[in-house]
């Protein structure tokens, strides 16, 4: 028997074992499931006043404070200060459309401002 075919083949083998494993290793690693990464926080367009580092304190409904942080966060009022005044119809109207709550709900009810506090400051 030749032993130089032999160890040629053998090594040959080895290496095809060896690249097997590798591709087999490799394909398991991509075909694990991943743990999901954590989600990316949106960029703060919030102001100092408004910070997350603590739990946000909500403005009672209807209140002049809850009114200015819904206008600024939903665009309402435009920056020249153009659009429909705070608490009016005509706003909360606005408020119903841009935040994207159930049009049937009746504007300034309690189930109206529990809607708008689960989109305007509780976002998903």
């Amino acid at each position: 028997m030749d032993t130089k075919n032999y160890r040629a083949r053998g090594h040959r083998a080895g290496h095809l074992l060896l690249l097997a494993l590798g591709l087999a290793a490799m394909s398991s690693a991509c075909c694990q499931r991943q743990p999901a990464a954590a989600p990316v926080a949106a960029p703060a367009t919030h102001h100092a006043a408004e910070s997350h580092a603590e739990p946000e304190v909500i403005p009672p409904h209807g209140s002049p404070a809850w009114n200015r942080i819904v206008d600024r966060r939903l665009h309402i009022t435009d920056s020249a200060g153009h659009g429909p005044d705070l608490g009016s119809d005509e706003w909360m109207g606005a408020v119903t459309k841009k935040s994207g709550i159930s049009p049937t709900l009746l504007p300034g009810t309690e189930a109206w401002y529990r809607a708008v506090d689960a989109k305007v400051f509780r976002p998903l």
